[in-house]
């Protein structure tokens, strides 16, 4: 936990700006372990802070030097080193994800790829998405789920062959305006072929539709018509008109006429003072068990009398509703709201909020999860992560508030600040307890590559579900965990084609490891009595 003692005098801004970012570098290997030269990387790097409130309407937010995400490309050289270029310390964003590949068809996916942290990447042949003929162009927005359940978003060029590592993804394809969805387990080499086949669903998108997408996938984007085919017409969506989010809802099919979606609602109207910030934005938010969903976003086009400026907003839902404010250079504040007319608090520039991480040896912790919640006006929280020098940096921000570190490496804190300082601040994390444990199957063999998953039933561990795989000798390791509080271990794998899995429902850390037997979920039952007669 962080104590008083551990929240250290504040630091020098001056000193900090002085240091310029290193690269981030990834060395490829082929399978013999040798270099590879002349691969192809693009990496995303993520945004220095997010709004958890606003999930996946990130895009919405305006974009600036610290909230966009940033696209960068490299090349490797003769060693198989690849370095991505990165700006200074004060505009550089955070850890960098996506793919490297080469021509003959070798490639990896890059993970929260850290300044001044190598990755050591080994490529293997990758994968290709297809159709029967091979002969169509196709335009593929993947999403790798990865065994901890984290997630990468690589961005692929289009092809009549679109080549993917291997791994667990959801794939939408495109053909022109026709879009297919999967959910698939993709082995080295394979050759994933894609049909647009079966009863075709066409979706219009209403007059005024902004944006028109499945729920979850910022990255996905229908056009003004658009054609669903198999398990892409029973995908929930997500709209945005004229201020009103619908869904996630599955449109109804209909067998006579397109689909015209969304329909929407009359938006009612809320004033705000914006201080006169062009492309500010207001968003709707609901609370949910989950966190929060957005179900209206307004933009300002312009000030009025020079300082307020009238948003068209929904009529929000029933449940707990705010407004969430956020604008460039003004920290985000939030107000409950019932639907009627309003004029929000008057907007503030906030102190930019700059925190870092050390451990017990004084050593920057890289990328450590962070979360700043403003007093009373939760929805406005902001999240981060320390770079490589273990320095996160969360966007300007109102006091009073909590800091909290929420990482799965070291134990949950949080501390109270009664100003946001001005210089920043450093605190140092605590390692907690750890669950440890191997998995092994009823022989007493280690299991290997099972996904182990810890979850806190009372929700109060952030985050509360986490997941690992086994190591070959079938052990796994939880750590930042507190001490007494019961914890639910679940570990799982397809061996066979059948589920083998297990479940410890009082897992205390700090204790001796934990053996977990897999056993196999659908056992053979042997033949039917009508069967033996």
């Amino acid at each position: 936990m962080f104590r008083r003692g551990t929240l250290l005098a504040l630091l020098s801004a001056t000193a900090a700006g002085q240091q310029a970012a290193s690269g981030l570098t990834v060395v490829l290997r082929d399978q013999n372990m040798n270099a590879v030269a002349g691969a192809h990387g693009r990496i995303v790097q993520r945004p220095a802070f997010v709004y958890p409130a606003l999930a996946d309407f990130h895009g919405l937010a305006r974009p600036t030097d610290t909230t966009a995400a940033r696209t960068v490309v490299a090349t490797s050289d003769a060693g198989g080193t690849m370095r991505f270029a990165r700006g200074t310390v004060d505009d550089a964003p955070g850890a960098g994800s996506g793919l490297v590949w080469t021509d003959s068809g070798l490639g990896a996916l890059v993970t929260d790829l850290q300044p001044s942290r190598p990755q050591r990447l080994a490529l293997e042949p990758m994968a290709s998405v297809t159709t029967s003929t091979g002969s169509e162009e196709l335009e593929v927005f993947a999403r790798a789920v990865l065994p901890s359940g984290r997630t990468v978003i690589p961005t692929l060029d289009p092809g009549r062959e679109v080549r993917i590592p291997a791994g667990a993804w959801e794939l939408w394809v495109r053909r022109d305006d026709e879009w297919v969805w999967l959910r698939r387990a993709i082995a080295p080499g394979q050759r994933l072929e894609v049909a647009f086949a079966g009863t075709p669903h066409r979706v219009i998108a209403a007059p005024d539709t902004v944006l028109l997408r499945p729920d979850g996938r910022a990255d996905v984007a229908f056009g003004a018509e658009s054609v669903l085919w198999g398990d892409a017409a029973n995908a929930p969506l997500v709209a945005l008109r004229r201020g009103v989010v619908s869904g996630p809802w599955v449109i109804p099919p209909s067998a006579t006429s397109p689909s015209t979606w969304p329909r929407g609602d009359q938006p009612s109207i809320v004033t705000v003072a914006t201080s006169g910030a062009i492309g500010s934005r207001v968003f709707g938010v609901r609370r949910t068990d989950n966190g929060y969903r957005v179900f209206g976003a307004a933009t300002v086009a312009s000030p009025v009398d020079g300082e307020l400026a009238t948003f068209a907003m929904p009529s929000p839902p029933p449940g707990d509703t705010w407004l969430l404010f956020v604008a460039d250079e003004l920290a985000p504040r939030a107000a409950p709201w019932n639907g009627t007319p309003r004029v929000l608090p008057d907007t503030a520039d906030g102190v930019p909020l700059r925190v870092e991480v050390r451990d017990d040896n004084g050593d920057p912790c890289v990328d450590v999860a962070l979360e700043y919640e403003p007093v009373g006006m939760a929805p406005a929280a902001v999240a981060g992560h320390t770079d490589g020098r273990g320095v996160a940096r969360l966007g300007r921000v109102l006091g009073p508030g909590v800091l909290r570190v929420c990482d799965e490496r070291y134990e949950n804190a949080s501390f109270d600040l009664d100003t946001v300082p001005v210089g920043g601040l450093s605190v140092r994390a605590e390692p907690g307890h750890e669950v440890r444990g191997i998995a092994r199957w009823p022989d007493g063999a280690p299991v290997a590559g099972a996904v182990v998953t810890l979850r806190d039933a009372s929700g109060v561990l952030r985050p509360s579900q986490r997941a690992v795989v086994s190591g070959d000798d079938g052990s796994f390791v939880f750590a930042g965990l507190p001490a007494n509080r019961p914890l639910v271990l679940f570990a799982s794998i397809e061996r066979d084609h059948r589920t083998w899995s297990t479940k410890i429902d009082r897992a205390l850390a700090g204790r001796a490891p934990f053996e977990l037997e897999l056993r196999n979920e659908d056992p053979d039952l042997g033949p039917r009595d009508d069967q033996r007669r």
